[in-house]
C-alpha cells in the first residue's frame, strides 16, 4: 500500500514539474504582442518616409522646369570696349549687354542709347559717338519690317563707317575692310559681293543680306 502511495506521490512531482518547465520554456504573450507591435511600427516607418520622399520628388520637379532660362542674341556695336554678338538671358536690359561689351569705349555718346530697355532676340544696340546723328536703332530688330513699317537699307556703295557698323555681325574692323574692298575694287555690283570682303563669310552674310543694298 505504501509503494502505491509513493509512486502516485512521485508521478504528482513530475507532473508538477513538468508543468513548471512548460511555463518557463514557453513565450510569453505579452512579448509575443510585443514583437508584433514592432514589426508593424518598422512598416508603418518604411511607408510614411517612402510617401515623404516622393512628396519631396514631386515638389521638385516643378522647381526644375521653373529655373529653365530663354535666351536671346543682341549684336552690340560702336563706341563700346568690345562689338561683337552676345548671348544673355530675356530679362536683362541694354546695360547688361553693353556691360559685357566691355563698357562705353571713350568718346561715346551715351546720351543716345536708353540703357533700361528690354532686351528683344535679334537686336542692334548701337552705341555712337559724340557728335554723331544716328537714326535710332537700339531697340529695333535687324528685320527689313518692323512694326509694318520698312526700314532703309544700307547701301553698300554710298555708307561711311558709322553706318555700316549698324548692320548685324559689322563692327569696326569689318567695316573698315567693307570700305578699303571699294577703295580698291570700285563700287559693289551685287549684295552678295559683300563676300568677297575679308572676314565676311556666309554666315555674316545671311544676317545681313535683307539690310543691304547697292542701288
Amino acid at each position: 500500500m505504501k509503494k502505491v502511495h509513493m509512486f502516485g506521490a512521485a508521478a504528482a512531482a513530475v507532473f508538477i514539474m513538468g508543468i513548471f518547465v512548460f511555463l518557463i520554456l514557453s513565450p510569453s504573450a505579452e512579448s509575443t504582442t510585443g514583437e508584433g507591435n514592432m514589426a508593424d511600427d518598422y512598416f508603418l516607418d518604411s511607408q510614411e518616409e517612402n510617401d515623404t520622399e516622393e512628396a519631396v520628388a514631386e515638389e521638385i520637379e516643378p522647381e526644375a522646369a521653373e529655373t529653365d532660362t530663354a535666351f536671346v542674341m543682341v549684336d552690340v556695336k560702336g563706341k563700346v570696349a568690345s562689338p561683337d554678338v552676345y548671348e544673355l538671358e530675356q530679362n536683362k536690359r541694354v546695360i547688361d549687354a553693353v556691360e559685357m561689351a566691355g563698357g562705353l569705349a571713350e568718346g561715346a555718346d551715351a546720351s543716345q542709347v536708353n540703357f533700361a530697355a528690354k532686351l528683344q532676340d535679334e537686336m542692334v544696340i548701337y552705341v555712337p559717338a559724340d557728335g554723331e546723328e544716328t537714326t535710332p536703332l537700339n531697340m529695333e530688330s535687324t528685320d527689313v519690317e518692323t512694326n509694318g513699317e520698312s526700314l532703309e537699307k544700307v547701301n553698300l556703295n554710298t555708307a561711311e563707317a558709322a553706318e555700316l557698323e549698324t548692320l548685324p555681325g559689322i563692327g569696326p574692323a569689318k567695316s573698315a575692310g567693307i570700305l578699303s574692298y571699294r577703295e580698291e575694287n570700285g563700287l559693289f555690283t551685287s549684295a552678295e559681293e559683300l563676300k568677297e570682303v575679308s572676314g565676311i563669310g556666309d554666315k555674316t552674310y545671311e544676317q545681313l543680306q535683307d539690310s543691304i543694298t547697292v542701288e
